[in-house]
């Protein structure tokens, strides 16, 4: 209905478009949307949007008419905020139990992977800066919501685990086309060399014949 609707005296705000559906479906229908909207209904339009190759492409292709900016950050430091740990954990009350030399160093351990977390030195500044955001900042958002320390360093292995293979894959394929390159330009040199020695061959065969 906003599609259909829209026009260049219109205002539309459209917030994570594609959520809840595949990857590549989400930003396939949120990048032919803000096209629409740019190239069709040529309206003023404020798209927020998880898919920063949507916002890339659609600046390149309408530089005149599309503008990117990401919500600004600072790095803070490795360690985890106090405030976020205290809305991670319960606190020690000091001690009507001692903690024994083993749970101290389970506890070093945790605080040791908790700071190599990604996301947990960041900090929003709450002001909109110009281009577009080099990576997502989901697990610092999840632990400022207050997910437990241990459920976002959990998840920060595994989105380690996700982006070594995707970068694998990349370079599996990138390797891969280089095979498939490769071994045409030999089919293809194969075949020129065997064009070549046939007309080599037929022309020495008139020159037999006329002698």
């Amino acid at each position: 209905a906003i599609l259909a609707a829209a026009s260049p005296r219109s205002l539309v705000v459209l917030d994570e478009l594609g959520r809840g559906t595949s990857t590549h479906d989400g930003v396939a229908v949120a990048h032919a949307t803000l096209d629409h909207l740019v190239s069709g209904a040529r309206c003023l339009t404020l798209f927020v949007t998880h898919y920063p190759s949507v916002a890339r492409e659609l600046r390149a292709k309408h530089p005149k008419h599309c503008a990117a900016a990401f919500t600004s950050y600072v790095e803070v430091g490795g360690a985890v905020s106090k405030q976020s740990a205290a809305a991670a954990e319960p606190m020690d009350t000091g001690g009507e139990e001692e903690i024994g030399v083993e749970e101290k160093k389970e506890k070093a351990k945790a605080e040791e992977e908790e700071r190599e977390t990604p996301g947990a030195n960041i900090e929003f500044l709450y002001k909109l800066t110009p281009g577009v955001a080099h990576r997502s900042f989901g697990l610092n958002v999840a632990r400022m919501a207050g997910l437990p320390t241990a459920v976002v360093r959990r998840a920060g292995a595994k989105a380690r685990e996700l982006e070594m293979a995707t970068v694998q894959r990349s370079a599996a394929r990138t390797q891969g086309s280089k095979e498939d390159a490769a071994a045409a330009a030999e089919a293809t040199f194969g075949m020129a060399r065997a064009a070549l020695k046939a007309v080599a061959e037929a022309a020495a065969a008139g020159e037999s014949e006329s002698e």
